[in-house]
């Protein structure tokens, strides 16, 4: 008996530990978030020694902008998904979307990451 208490508290332990790193790289993603904006601005103006206002300083801002915004916005979507997908499993996914008319259920199937669920089962 003692010994699955003890093997719940190491789980238990395990969990806060996995919540902290998540915490820790959620504060890291928004920092990057952050920094965006002002390192596309030094490496379009100040690394390539572009003029504020130009059409091709202009572009580069943008690209160095753009491209890593979508990257880290893609990225924390699919984590929250990954995270969200986690607590349910296939077949209480199916149980909740099983019996909705199909515009609903396709629709929260797309809500919930589980559209192959839904559609082929």
């Amino acid at each position: 008996m003692a010994e699955s208490n003890y093997a719940t508290e190491q789980r238990l332990a395990g969990d806060n530990s996995a919540w902290g790193r998540v915490a820790l790289a959620a504060l890291l993603w928004l920092a990057l978030y952050n920094l965006i904006h002002p390192l596309a601005n030094w490496i379009a103006y100040g690394l390539f020694a572009q003029k504020q206002g130009s059409h091709l300083g202009e572009s580069l801002a943008f690209f160095f902008y753009d491209v890593p915004k979508i990257i880290l916005l893609l990225g924390g979507m699919i984590f929250l998904i990954t995270v969200l997908r986690s607590f349910f499993t296939t077949e209480q996914t199916r149980a909740w979307l099983g019996g909705k008319r199909e515009g609903v259920g396709n629709a929260l199937a797309a809500l919930l990451g589980g559209a192959p669920l839904y559609r082929f089962r």
